[in-house]
């Protein structure tokens, strides 16, 4: 990493695999307050990782379905 772009495609592909992280563990558990942490915690990843986007001049700078590995 040297240079800002470089940087700011680390915080994409960072948040964007927390974002399938969190979206999985949706997926695969019943348990309502771990569900309600990881939907919060997957809201907040989409959040950053448009914010991201947006800084490196990527478009669209919003995933449609969050969490979801294209």
């Amino acid at each position: 990493m040297n240079n800002q772009a470089s940087a700011l495609a680390v915080l994409v592909v960072a948040e964007t695999d927390a974002g399938a992280a969190w979206r999985s563990v949706l997926e695969n558990t019943t348990d309502a307050e771990l569900r309600r942490g990881a939907l919060d915690a997957l809201t907040d990843s989409a959040v950053r990782a448009t914010k991201w986007r947006k800084a490196a001049g990527q478009t669209p700078s919003a995933a449609a379905l969050p969490g979801q590995q294209s």
